[in-house]
């Protein structure tokens, strides 16, 4: 083991009891799988031949 740099280690958790990270890995985690699912419904939407919303609607 390293010397210690007297910080704390960060906190290792399992998000929802199977992904094991810190809190930040488990944040970044939560966000990718947001756009991957996202991604997945305008697919679905553009094969029904329906226009998906803007991606980043600011109007």
């Amino acid at each position: 083991m390293a010397a210690d740099s007297g910080g704390a280690l960060p906190r290792v958790d399992d998000g929802f009891g199977q992904y094991p990270g810190t809190g930040y890995d488990i944040l970044l985690y939560a966000i990718d799988n947001e756009i991957h699912h996202r991604g997945q419904g305008y697919v679905y939407l553009r094969a029904l031949g329906i226009e998906p919303p803007g991606f980043y609607d600011r109007d």
